[in-house]
């Protein structure tokens, strides 16, 4: 909602001296240059320039709150579920042990289970089904 809109016209406002009265004239330009100098003209011209006012009803603020609150509640929750790793972790490239802060080596799944809320479980991809059971991997797929 706006409490003012564009205005219909526009003008410039002046100030009139009488012919001839130059020590005048010239008093009132110097006023005016320092006032613009000094920042006095722009706070004026900002004090008198039209505000958009946005009015909200209690129930509106209420509503709003209410969002907002269940909202916070629910990135809380979020940000308790959420753990990373970070940095650079060194695994062996042969048996793929992690080394810990210690300098201890332990297995992948202890490491990640002992650092983030994950669960894992073990399965095996194609490539090892057929290397460790080739006679398992040849079958067709049963029921």
């Amino acid at each position: 909602m706006r409490a003012v809109d564009r205005p219909v016209d526009a003008s410039q406002s002046a100030i009139a001296v009488r012919k001839g009265n130059g020590g005048l004239l010239d008093d009132i330009n110097h006023g005016l240059a320092e006032i613009r100098r000094d920042g006095t003209y722009d706070r004026i011209v900002r004090s008198w320039t039209p505000q958009e006012v946005v009015y909200l009803t209690r129930e509106h603020r209420r509503r709003v709150e209410a969002q907002k609150e269940s909202l916070v509640q629910q990135l809380q929750v979020s940000l308790k579920e959420i753990k990373t790793l970070r940095g650079i972790v060194p695994i062996c490239a042969r048996c793929e042990k992690i080394r810990d802060d210690h300098g201890f080596w332990t297995q992948v799944e202890a490491y990640i289970s002992e650092r983030t809320d994950a669960e894992l479980s073990h399965g095996l991809c194609p490539e090892c089904t057929r290397a460790l059971y080739p006679d398992f991997a040849d079958r067709p797929n049963e029921g």
